[in-house]
């Protein structure tokens, strides 16, 4: 259970087996894998043609389903991915840097402290003014805050918190839900210009340019890679949220500068 997102950029893996297609397969492998680790560490030996289990899918407005599988059926689809894994080499798309990298995870529960993090990351109102001015309009966008609330009430489903963590700023308080909402939960995509707003909240690029600056960003220019790098990296100390938050954060950058908007699957 997570997020998925997908760099939106052309590729003939997509050409041919689709965007939802692809993630299909890749998540057959994965359900695959985490089926055999199950029965393996229970000490079940059987083959694996005989393996199968129930594969529970839940999204963050509550739905979900439950649908029975064979494990070699997930491994069946995840092979029509291996003929296709060439075209990923050196496209530009790619920013795990493995077979179909403009494709992402983020998974559920996300942790306490991905969420602490994110807090922290947040503009100071008087070092970064811009990001700031813009954060204050979160409700302006939708931001409230209420959807996000909602999706704790079952305690580590999609959050490990069911406690609403905020950073307080003199003129207002800005909550985790409301993080959530704005990266996640406005739209089925991410177009550029609010890829850039989120990376530039999360500190993801340099955030102290003017509004005229802020705007010569989409569509991206040619040199953009080297006059505004991406500043995160992953730290040992960083949890499996965290990394992947940071992951996610990196496909947005990869979409700026391809001026390409990011496909979400919540």
């Amino acid at each position: 259970m997570g997020i998925d997102y997908v760099i939106n950029y052309g590729c003939v893996p997509k050409e041919m087996l689709t965007t939802a297609g692809l993630l299909e397969r890749i998540k057959a492998g994965e359900q695959a894998q985490a089926l055999i680790s199950f029965y393996r560490n229970n000490n079940d030996l059987r083959p694996i043609e005989d393996m199968g289990g129930e594969i529970l899918r839940r999204a963050a407005d509550g739905e979900h389903e439950t649908r029975t599988v064979m494990v070699a059926d997930l491994l069946k689809m995840q092979q029509e991915l291996q003929p296709l894994e060439h075209y990923c080499e050196g496209c530009p798309a790619n920013a795990m840097k493995r077979p179909f990298g403009c494709i992402g995870h983020i998974n559920y529960p996300i942790s306490q402290q991905a969420e602490e993090w994110m807090l922290a990351q947040l503009p100071h109102p008087d070092y970064d003014p811009l990001p700031f001015l813009l954060l204050t309009k979160a409700e302006e966008f939708g931001c409230t805050g209420e959807t996000g609330r909602r999706l704790r009430d079952q305690v580590g489903v999609i959050f490990e918190s069911g406690d609403t963590l905020a950073r307080r700023y003199p003129e207002m308080d800005i909550s985790a839900d409301q993080l959530f909402e704005m990266f996640y939960l406005i739209e089925s995509n991410i177009p550029v210009k609010r890829a850039v707003m989120i990376l530039m909240f999360m500190g993801a690029i340099e955030r102290n340019m003017e509004a005229n600056e802020l705007m010569a960003l989409t569509p991206a220019p040619p040199d953009l890679a080297e006059r505004l790098p991406f500043l995160l990296h992953i730290e040992e100390s960083d949890d499996r949220s965290t990394a992947d938050l940071k992951r996610f954060l990196y496909a947005l950058y990869r979409g700026l500068l391809l001026d390409r908007d990011i496909l979400l699957d919540v």
